[in-house]
């Protein structure tokens, strides 16, 4: 979860996550009532959804992660916004085996973000090329 996340998300001194969702569920439902009445974006609403999102993951819950993510991806948010998500979604497709899908999302991610990744032939070139001449250690 982000360092900003708010107060209220944070467990009780028990440790439990299912407070965490509890809340975050109670937070979605309320942010959806407001968001049904409003126009345009809702950035609120989206880093709610990223928190539930971090929650999820962080409980193993992938499938509904996956659900939240989409739903974050869906609101059509600049991608600035999304990259906590982003982040989020490409280390519970790790986590599950799916490097390639990982790799795909990470990669798209930053060609929204403008910062170009280098071909696969030259990726080594170019690393090599951005090394400092003399490193530490």
């Amino acid at each position: 979860m982000s360092r900003n996340a708010p107060w209220w998300l944070a467990p009780p001194r028990g440790g439990s996550r299912g407070c965490a969702q509890r809340k975050l569920r109670f937070g979605g439902a309320l942010a959806g009532r407001r968001n049904r009445t409003s126009a345009g974006r809702d950035d609120g609403l989206c880093e709610l959804e990223t928190h539930w999102h971090g929650a999820l993951f962080c409980q193993g819950r992938h499938e509904d992660a996956d659900r939240v993510f989409a739903s974050i991806m869906a609101r059509g948010q600049p991608p600035e916004v999304l990259t906590e998500a982003v982040a989020i979604q490409v280390g519970s497709l790790c986590n599950r085996g799916r490097a390639r899908e990982a790799v795909a999302l990470g990669v798209a991610h930053l060609d929204r973000l403008s910062l170009r990744v280098p071909a696969a032939e030259n990726l080594a070139d170019e690393v090599t090329a951005r090394l400092p001449d003399s490193m530490p250690g």
